[in-house]
């Protein structure tokens, strides 16, 4: 196996890798109502997608397999560009407003109209890139081996002013706030910190903090990069005419031609890096493993329905009959106990249910069914087992003295007086 095959493997294992990971803390930041972390899951979440699927379907080629899908993956990817700046941005004007303590004396009209701000910077400003980008793209996408749908956009200075530029203008911004809320924390240092003990979550909102802090470093450094890269070759915009010209001209670059390019390697693992920072902040958070019990048990309980068994002991018992339901024939349910199995030595033993000999109801009242005469009397004094023994307060002939060697034979000879419900 060449290295271009394992280098992409690893591309596409550590995108799938990312885009489960972001998803993880999902559900804990939609349940606080974070929404500047859910905008930066869902872009994270986004682009580590797309990248997953380029890279295996053009792994090794650069066939035009799928062009509207190409048509929507370019656009994902300038968007994506802006997404994570933008959205570490609105993680600090979130924290700003804590600092300042505005946060605190919003009513519910003003928490949602910043829920409202919060979308239009965290999703408005990456969709209105697409637009700027019309205007510099020289034809509808470009493929690359291994990396499959890229943008196609002109070495120009148009270029570099609405595609290369927007994620710097957004991290210029980013970083103003940075500064804010550090002299925020100095001045209301007091306050702050009583408010982060009252609410406890100090710990998330320091680690929002160091995420979009980091985020804004990163694509500050890779915008810069891409720039000073582009303004070596960048000419003057041509027109849209010119620029348009080719617009169904498919361009198919090999792995030959930009494998050398470190710029491009690695932009290739910019946003599996954002991904696995974002998890390391919160995927170890104390409310997300109690997530991961909740998850591991739906989970477990649901392989054990598939399987046909029942995963809690008390639902079990609850379902499971007591007693073997039939019809008989005129519709009535028959039911049928268990079998139970009995010793030689159970069979001559006292039934504890049975009515004692010193009982005394008399035998006309207690067995009305039965004549006087079959039945006798009663002796004044109980009996003993070698005396003479009938279950159910019944008398009976005197039983034979019991010993190991004739044991089964009185058995059987007494079987037949002791009465069967």
């Amino acid at each position: 196996m060449s290295s271009q095959a394992v280098l992409n493997g690893f591309v596409i294992t550590f995108s799938l890798i990312s885009f489960i990971l972001v998803l993880i803390p999902l559900p804990f930041h939609l349940k606080m109502k974070n929404t500047p972390a859910c905008i930066y899951i869902f872009w994270l979440a986004l682009i580590s997608f797309n990248q997953f699927i380029n890279s295996i379907i053009w792994n090794g080629n650069t066939v035009d397999w799928a062009p509207v899908w190409c048509d929507i993956s370019s656009r994902i990817i300038i968007a994506g560009n802006v997404a994570v700046p933008a959205a570490a941005l609105c993680v600090l004007r979130h924290l700003y407003n804590i600092v300042s303590m505005r946060a605190m004396q919003w009513s519910q009209a003003q928490k949602r109209l910043e829920i409202y701000i919060n979308m239009a910077i965290g999703i408005g400003i990456p969709l209105l890139s697409i637009p700027s980008y019309y205007i510099v793209q020289d034809s509808r996408y470009t493929i690359f081996e291994d990396q499959g749908c890229q943008t196609a956009t002109s070495n120009t200075n148009l270029g570099i002013v609405f595609v290369n530029g927007l994620p710097l203008y957004v991290s210029a911004v980013t970083s103003v706030y940075s500064v804010l809320i550090v002299h925020k924390c100095v001045k209301n240092y007091a306050a702050v910190r009583a408010y982060m003990t009252k609410t406890g979550s100090s710990k998330q909102y320091i680690r929002l903090a160091a995420l979009a802090f980091i985020s804004s470093i990163a694509t500050t450094t890779l915008s810069l990069w891409i720039i000073v890269n582009d303004a070596q070759v960048a000419g003057p915009w041509p027109g849209w005419t010119v620029v348009h010209a080719d617009w169904d001209a498919i361009g198919a670059v090999p792995y030959a031609m930009w494998s050398g390019f470190a710029l491009v390697q690695a932009s290739r693992w910019f946003i599996p890096l954002c991904a696995f920072t974002f998890f390391a902040f919160f995927g170890f958070a104390n409310e997300v493993w109690a997530g991961y019990g909740r998850a591991l048990h739906s989970v477990l309980a649901w392989a054990a329905s598939v399987r046909g068994k029942i995963a809690t002991p008390g639902l079990a018992d609850l379902r499971r009959p007591v007693l073997a339901i039939q019809r008989g024939s005129g519709g009535l349910p028959l039911y049928h106990t268990q079998p139970t199995r009995h010793s030689l030595a159970s069979a001559f033993a006292p039934d504890r249910s049975c009515a004692s000999f010193e009982s005394t109801v008399p035998m006309e009242e207690k067995y009305p069914w039965v004549g006087v005469s079959s039945v006798g009397t009663l002796p004044d004094t109980p009996q003993t087992l070698a005396e003479g023994y009938s279950p159910y307060g019944l008398p009976s002939r005197p039983a034979a003295t019991f010993s190991p060697e004739n044991s089964l034979q009185s058995f059987s000879s007494t079987k037949g007086l002791i009465p069967r419900r």
